[in-house]
């Protein structure tokens, strides 16, 4: 693996490319519908991004993905201000007792989630189908709904 920095952002964080063996990981995440193309990058990875869209996968076959960025801000997590370029800021999600072990072999209803978060993260790495009660690949829709009001 190398890494390719094309220098940092305004947070401090590296910018890079990824390359194993002259394969552009970065781009094949984008492909494979595993990550977002970042809004002002290549136009190469906007494309890869449009056709991950069409296809519906990865991340794309989720009803209602959430931008990194939109997820952030409903969870409370920050950066440093512009301002503030010294800073370095770390932030340790906190998760109940409940996601801390992510045991699949219990089966939870939304009642044992404190919120959205939690359970879409049950729901998708357990495939707990059970908690999409309407089939919109939303689990918990009463959390969901919290969620958005809360933004």
């Amino acid at each position: 693996m190398t890494l390719q920095s094309t220098g940092y952002d305004k947070y401090g964080r590296v910018l890079a490319v990824v390359y194993d063996r002259n394969v552009n990981i970065n781009l094949k995440l984008v492909e494979q519908g595993m990550a977002w193309a970042y809004r002002q990058t290549q136009s190469i990875y906007e494309q890869a991004q449009e056709q991950a869209k069409n296809r519906r996968i990865g991340l794309w076959n989720d009803a209602r993905p959430i931008e990194p960025t939109e997820w952030r801000k409903i969870k409370g997590i920050g950066y440093p201000s512009s301002n503030d370029s010294n800073v370095v800021q770390t932030h340790k999600p906190e998760y109940s007792s409940v996601m801390s072990s992510m045991d699949c072999s219990q089966k939870l209803t939304c009642k044992d989630f404190k919120n959205y978060s939690e359970a879409a993260r049950y729901f998708h790495q357990c495939h707990a189908k059970k908690l999409d009660g309407d089939g919109d690949n939303i689990p918990c829709n009463s959390l969901y709904d919290k969620m958005r009001k809360h933004r």
